[in-house]
């Protein structure tokens, strides 16, 4: 990712977040996923609370606030949103999934799933999205469908209490966080911490 290069000149304050090392890193997203942190019992949530407040002890004011990760990282994005709705705006899931149930709360989301993800398998980021539609938020119509080259996106917007469904699915591409020529999640990101999938083409 270069959203640490990319982000703040478009208006966008990034704080970086990791999972503790037992010896590896992971996130403890729902108790059972993922090893080591699951195994351990970690509790990550009040590690993100705390870093969220300090940064804005800082004078930061956002408009808008997002949890974003890849994978496990991804899923924890999830969980956090869905735990904690009056401090995040939106999930921004990469290769990940919906570790927790999340029903009707008003988040937005961006999902990301590649044709050749060896670890989630090709139809996750699909079924996340379906998800999102039918139980976390209400969506009046079809999505916006557009494709280009490997990439296939789906924009359902004006959903319930103003948010925004974002699925893109890149073909042939496996269990990474993208950045081609033909997408670049990073991007995609600043565009939806910005708010601007309200309209089909932003």
């Amino acid at each position: 990712s270069d959203l640490d290069v990319i982000a703040a000149p478009a208006g966008v304050a990034v704080l970086w977040l990791s999972g503790q090392p037992l010896p590896t890193r992971s996130w403890n997203t729902n108790g059972s996923c993922c090893e080591p942190a699951s195994t351990n019992g970690v509790q990550d949530m009040p590690y993100v609370e705390a870093a969220l407040q300090s940064a804005l002890s800082t004078g930061l004011s956002p408009r808008r606030t997002l949890s974003a990760g890849v994978s496990n990282g991804g899923g924890m994005a999830i969980s956090v949103a869905c735990r904690r709705p009056d401090l995040f705006d939106a999930a921004v899931s990469v290769a990940g999934w919906a570790p927790i149930a999340c029903d009707g709360l008003p988040l937005s989301l961006l999902v990301f799933g590649g044709s050749a993800d060896e670890s989630l398998g090709s139809a996750r980021a699909s079924q996340v999205a379906s998800m999102w539609v039918s139980d976390v938020v209400s969506c009046p119509g079809a999505p916006v469908e557009e494709s280009e080259g490997i990439r296939s996106t789906s924009t359902w917007t004006g959903c319930s209490e103003g948010t925004t469904v974002r699925l893109v699915r890149l073909q042939g591409v496996p269990h990474v966080w993208p950045k081609f020529a033909d997408y670049d999640m990073d991007d995609d990101l600043v565009l939806f911490a910005l708010g601007r999938f309200d309209t089909p083409n932003p």
